[in-house]
Formats: C-alpha cells, sequence, structure tokens
C-alpha cells in the first residue's frame, strides 16, 4: 500500500507549496551613486532594510524613462525598474528589500 504525503496547511487555509516564495535584493554601497533593479515578472517590494549610514532615496519607472518617487510596498509591473541613490556614504551602506 502507498504511503500518503501528509500536506502542511497553515491557519489561514495555504499549504507550504502556497506560500509566496520571499527573495532578497540587496543594493551595497561605499560610495555616493545610484544602482537599479529591474523586474523580470511583476512582484512586490516590501519598504528596504537599511544598514550603515547614507541617506537613501527610490524612485521608480515603469518604463524605464521616467522616475518617479516610490512608495511601499512597492508593485512592480514585469520590466519596470527600481532606481535606489545613496548619498552622503560615510563607509558603507546597504538597502535590502524582500521581493514576493
Amino acid at each position: 500500500m502507498p504511503k500518503l504525503a501528509a500536506a502542511l496547511v497553515f491557519s489561514d487555509g495555504t499549504s507550504l507549496s502556497s506560500a509566496p516564495k520571499v527573495q532578497e535584493v540587496p543594493f551595497s554601497f561605499v560610495a555616493a551613486g545610484f544602482d537599479y533593479y529591474t523586474a523580470t515578472v511583476a512582484c512586490t517590494l516590501a519598504a528596504p532594510t537599511t544598514r550603515g549610514s547614507a541617506t537613501f532615496t527610490y524612485t521608480y519607472s515603469a518604463l524605464g524613462t521616467t522616475f518617479v518617487a516610490a512608495t511601499f510596498p512597492l508593485l512592480m509591473a514585469a520590466g519596470g525598474t527600481l532606481r535606489v541613490q545613496a548619498a552622503t556614504v560615510v563607509t558603507y551602506a546597504s538597502a535590502t528589500f524582500q521581493r514576493t
């Protein structure tokens, strides 16, 4: 007789296989500058966790040309681009986003 695997079901009714996959999108800076993240599929970015000393500015462009201030959680369309700017970096700064 074959063994049946028990399904793990959470209190909200979702199962382990239907739980959203969370991935990190990290940025790090040793000097002031810009960095970009372009989504290959539609996703949501949570507010970033920052470390070090810098002033961060986040802007978003759905078309890759005109950037506007980003608000979080940020719903990114496939092909949308997040621009992260770090200013006044003393020695090191990082910003890490959780992506679902």
